[in-house]
């Protein structure tokens, strides 16, 4: 009866009956073949977040609207900037960045804990692109509100966001 019960237990398992066999020359293992990484794992969404962020700061970069020149436009009939393709990829660079670093932290804290100085490429690693994405988030809180406005000097955080998340995934690879 005991043998029944083992039995039934490891078929809700799902271990099969060949574990449960009297003869251990019987027992076989399949032929595994090639190991193949797989395309998606943790490790690969931290770094496609962070791959995304830095794209998503590129695109920020490259379709920052301009103000009409030589035209003064007065402030209430300027346009809004916060429903641009800019502003929209500044949004994505951060929440990407954020989810970038927060996937890393939980990845990898031991590496971060056990690190052998500041200089530990790991420990870099994470302090880069957290700088990186604060400096993202930064220049989205100091972009103007409206086409037109000062910029507040938002554009030199940007990029100096964006060559940190460059010097942060460099750093690893």
């Amino acid at each position: 009866m005991k043998r029944w019960g083992a039995w039934a237990l490891a078929a809700m398992l799902g271990l099969g009956t060949t574990a449960w066999a009297a003869d251990d020359a019987s027992l076989s293992l399949p032929d595994e073949g090639e190991f193949h990484e797989s395309w998606f794992t943790a490790n690969k969404l931290h770094m496609y977040l962070g791959l995304g962020s830095l794209l998503a700061g590129a695109i920020a970069g490259a379709t920052a609207p301009e103000a009409p020149e030589g035209v003064a436009v007065p402030p209430s009939q300027r346009k809004s900037a916060t429903n641009t393709t800019h502003h929209y990829a500044a949004k994505a660079a951060v929440g990407l960045g954020a989810a970038a670093v927060l996937t890393g932290l939980v990845l990898h804290w031991d590496d971060l804990v056990n690190g052998e100085g500041l200089l530990d490429p790991d420990r870099m690693h994470a302090i880069l692109g957290t700088l990186a994405t604060v400096g993202f988030a930064l220049t989205l809180s100091k972009g103007p509100k409206r086409i037109g406005d000062p910029s507040n000097g938002h554009s030199t955080l940007g990029f100096l966001g964006g060559a940190l998340m460059l010097g942060a995934i460099a750093y690893e690879w």
